[in-house]
């Protein structure tokens, strides 16, 4: 992993439509793991969105969709 970035403030932007950002995917979304594991943004092609980056916690979220709902949001 690269350690020059400035993951903190680069990841937020994750962008999957932004050819540029393929190159370092990988590399942001192995640090978010580790040290956010819950990415909010809202990049120009999407608008807001989260993105769950670790499997225990994307499953709690699909198993109780009463407490993790957007509805009414």
């Amino acid at each position: 992993m690269s350690a020059e970035r400035d993951w903190a403030s680069l990841v937020p932007t994750f962008d999957m439509f932004d050819p540029e950002h393929e190159e370092w995917k990988y590399d942001g979304f192995a640090w978010a793991r580790e040290h956010c594991p819950i990415i909010h943004g809202s990049p120009p092609s999407t608008g807001p969105r989260s993105i769950v980056t670790r499997y225990a916690d994307v499953r709690q979220i699909l198993e109780d969709p009463e407490t993790f709902s957007s509805a009414g949001s």
